[in-house]
């Protein structure tokens, strides 16, 4: 259960926590997203490896 946490995606908080500091949000948001994709691929790759589900 440890590995497939380890590949859960981002927090959406981090947008929030970007503009607070000044960074670049948009770029914040895209990885954002693209994050939350990937993770969804490798955690359901992994469940299925490890014969979870």
């Amino acid at each position: 259960m440890l590995v497939i946490i380890a590949f859960a995606p981002i927090s959406a908080v981090c947008t929030a926590f970007t503009q607070k500091c000044g960074g670049n949000v948009a770029m914040s948001s895209t990885l954002n997203s693209l994050s939350i994709l990937i993770s969804i691929v490798l955690m359901t790759s992994l469940m299925v490896v490890l014969k979870i589900a």
